[in-house]
C-alpha cells in the first residue's frame, strides 16, 4: 500500500471515528435531556398527588357539613389550633406575610416561598360501642375493634353536630385489649387539659378517627437542592421531592357556599375572616432539573404572574393544579 492510499484511510478512518463519537455524545445528551424531563414530570406528579390527598379532605372532621371543633390538647402551638381546615403563608424576598408562627419550628425554611398548612380527619373511623357524657371523666373510650389508635396519636370523637380533639394516652385498657382507647391527664405531649369531651356522643352517631394537621414548605434537603417537605402534627419533618425552587398556593373563596368559587387570593392577601371561606386551593411548583447544561441557555418561565430567570442552565418545568376541597362542596 502507498503512501497516498495510507493517508486516505487514514483520513476515512478520522471521519468515521468523528462520526461515531458525535453519534454518542448526542444520544448521550438526549438521553440525560429525556432522563430530566422524566424526573420532573414524576416528581411533580408525586407532589400533586401528597398535596390533593390532604386538600381534598380539608375540613373533614367526621360529617360533610362544619361541625364546631373542641381541643382538650395541653397546647396552644398553631398546628393544634382547630378553626380553619387550610391557612397559608405567603413567602417573598422580605420573608413571610402573614408572619410565620415560631412554634411551627421549621428548620431553615425558605422565605421565599410559601407555606400551606391542612387540617383534616383519617377517612378510617371506629364506631362508639357505649356513649360518652358531655362532662365524663373517665379515662376509658370504648370502641369497636381495629380502631388503629396508638399511644401519643392525635385523635378525635365526632358526630354531626360537634367534635372533640385529645391526645390517646394508650390504646387499651390493658394489654392485648383493642376495643378501648385511653384519653388521659398527665401524659403525653402536648397531652390534654382535661378527661372532660363538652359534648355528649352517642355510640349510635358518634365515631373516634385520627387527625392530621400537615405543614407543607420548602427547605434545603439531604441533597443541599430545595426540596418540599411535610411535617405532620409537629413531628419529624420528612422530605418529599427535590428540586422545588418555587411553591405558591392561592385560595379559592366562596364566600356565599354557593359552591362556586368567585376569586383566588394569596395568603398575603388574605383577611382573617376569609380563611373559613376558601373552598379550593391552586398550587404552583417551579422545579429544577439535577443536571446542568442541559438547555442551550437559561430558560425564562412564567410563573405566578411573573417571568423567572433561571440563573444556569439546568431544564426546569412550571405545573400547576387545582384541588377541590370535597367537604366545602355544597
Amino acid at each position: 500500500m502507498g503512501l497516498v492510499e495510507i493517508m486516505v484511510a487514514l483520513v476515512v478512518g478520522m471521519l468515521l471515528i468523528t462520526g461515531v463519537v458525535q453519534v454518542y455524545t448526542g444520544s448521550r445528551t438526549s438521553y440525560m435531556l429525556q432522563d430530566d424531563m422524566a424526573r420532573l414530570q414524576e416528581n411533580g406528579r408525586f407532589a400533586f398527588y401528597l398535596l390533593a390527598q390532604d386538600l381534598r379532605m380539608a375540613g373533614y372532621f367526621g360529617c360533610r357539613r362544619d361541625v364546631p371543633v373542641t381541643s382538650m390538647l395541653d397546647t396552644t402551638d398553631t398546628v393544634f389550633q382547630f378553626g380553619n381546615p387550610v391557612t397559608g403563608y405567603e413567602g417573598s424576598a422580605s420573608g413571610h406575610s402573614p408572619a410565620l408562627p415560631v412554634d411551627l419550628d421549621l428548620t431553615d425554611v425558605d422565605s421565599g416561598n410559601d407555606v400551606l398548612i391542612v387540617q383534616r380527619a383519617d377517612a378510617l373511623q371506629t364506631r362508639l360501642t357505649s356513649t360518652i357524657d358531655e362532662t365524663s371523666t373517665s379515662a376509658v373510650i370504648h370502641v369497636e375493634a381495629g380502631h388503629g389508635i396508638s399511644n401519643g396519636d392525635i385523635v378525635m370523637v365526632s358526630d354531626c353536630e360537634a367534635a372533640t380533639v385529645f391526645q390517646a394516652g394508650g390504646s387499651g385498657a390493658g394489654p392485648g385489649n383493642p376495643t378501648t382507647v385511653i384519653k388521659n391527664t398527665g401524659q403525653g405531649d402536648p397531652g390534654n387539659l382535661s378527661k372532660e369531651f363538652g359534648h355528649a356522643y352517642n355510640e349510635d352517631s358518634a365515631q373516634i378517627s385520627k387527625v392530621f394537621t400537615t405543614v407543607f414548605y420548602v427547605a434545603p434537603g439531604v441533597s443541599g437542592e430545595p426540596a418540599l417537605f411535610r411535617k405532620v402534627n409537629g413531628g419529624t419533618a420528612e422530605e418529599l421531592i427535590d428540586g422545588v425552587e418555587r411553591f405558591h398556593v392561592d385560595y379559592g373563596l366562596d364566600p356565599a357556599g354557593a359552591g362556586r368559587v368567585i376569586r383566588y387570593e394569596s395568603a398575603a392577601d388574605m383577611s382573617a375572616a376569609e380563611w373559613g371561606a376558601v373552598s379550593s386551593v391552586r398550587i404552583s411548583l417551579l422545579l429544577r432539573g439535577r443536571r446542568d447544561n442541559m438547555v442551550d441557555e437559561p430558560q425564562s418561565l412564567l410563573f405566578n404572574g411573573e417571568v423567572v430567570d433561571g440563573a444556569d442552565r439546568r431544564l426546569r418545568s412550571v405545573i400547576t393544579t387545582t384541588v377541590a376541597m370535597r367537604n366545602r362542596i355544597r
